[in-house]
């Protein structure tokens, strides 16, 4: 059954130079997240210093509508081809690999989730990398 919710499309924007970047949460009404509530003012926007501090944010932020609705799970694994002579540790492989990552959602330009009503988050749980013998 589709819900009837507006949904709230976040994004993360850019405010800073390239060598201090720093990134703000908008909503799709010219709003700004202050880090407790809204406002029209990008001026009072919270200045996060990293990225998936931001991405974090924007998570729990969409839970509070969201949250509430049955979930279901689905699984699209993800392939790490490592070329190299050399043995790698996998606390180190997965390290980097959370350190290089970015798992990109266009939600501002194709909505929040495939349907009226529905969120689709996506995350990538590097706990439970394993390497693959052939």
């Amino acid at each position: 059954m589709e819900q009837d919710l507006i949904p709230i499309i976040l994004g993360i924007h850019t405010k800073s130079t390239a060598e201090h970047p720093r990134y703000v949460i908008s909503d799709g009404d010219s709003n700004y997240w202050t880090g407790t509530s809204w406002s029209p003012d990008e001026d009072e926007a919270f200045l996060y210093h990293a990225l998936p501090d931001a991405a974090t944010d924007i998570h729990k932020l969409l839970m509070l509508q969201y949250g509430n609705l049955p979930r279901k799970r689905f699984v699209a694994p993800i392939y790490i081809d490592l070329y190299s002579e050399n043995t790698v540790d996998l606390n180190v492989l997965k390290l980097w690999l959370h350190r290089i990552s970015r798992l990109l959602m266009k939600s501002e330009q194709h909505g929040n989730g495939p349907l009226n009503g529905t969120l689709g988050l996506c995350h990538i749980d590097w706990k439970k990398l394993k390497e693959v013998k052939s």
